[in-house]
């Protein structure tokens, strides 16, 4: 069994343990399996891609695109998570050329069974909401703390 049979059972596999509402192969430009869309509750998607060169599964989800007006506050969040990258356990985050915070978060899929790709997206997913949480909370509460948990108040989920 090639790495894309393997990983492509492995998201199969996921399925029943997960129960998303959907998942979705992603297709490169010449038909070929390249990674996974996980549709979670709420309408929260953990994208998969399988990076060749490197071994890995890129993991992705969008926390949200920050509102115009607390876009500097949100920003200042996001570094502060980003700086402790190692602390949570790898996981990084970006804002994309559109303005959409994500996380991203890398692991070796030669190592990866299908608890460790369980855990992985259901992490993500939770810290996604915690962050969506922070966004939330600095327009309510401009300069207040972060709520309790809060990715912004130590709270992140380590994977």
């Amino acid at each position: 069994m090639d790495d894309r049979e393997r990983l492509t059972a492995l998201f199969s596999d996921l399925g029943p343990i997960l129960t998303p509402d959907a998942i979705i192969e992603d297709e490169d430009a010449d038909g070929v399996v390249a990674g996974w869309t996980v549709m979670l509750s709420e309408g929260v998607a953990v994208q998969a891609v399988a990076l060749r060169e490197s071994r890995v599964l890129a993991f992705s989800t969008v926390i949200a695109p920050p509102p115009d007006e607390e876009r500097g506050e949100i920003l200042f969040q996001l570094l502060h998570v980003g700086y402790r990258w190692r602390e949570m356990g790898g996981v990084r985050v970006a804002m994309t050329p559109d303005g959409e915070a994500v996380l991203r978060y890398e692991y070796p899929y030669d190592a990866m069974d299908v608890q460790k790709l369980t855990e992985i997206i259901q992490r993500l997913a939770a810290n996604r909401s915690g962050l969506a949480d922070v966004f939330d909370s600095v327009g309510a509460a401009r300069g207040a703390p972060a709520p309790e948990g809060a990715p912004g108040a130590m709270g992140v989920i380590p994977i």
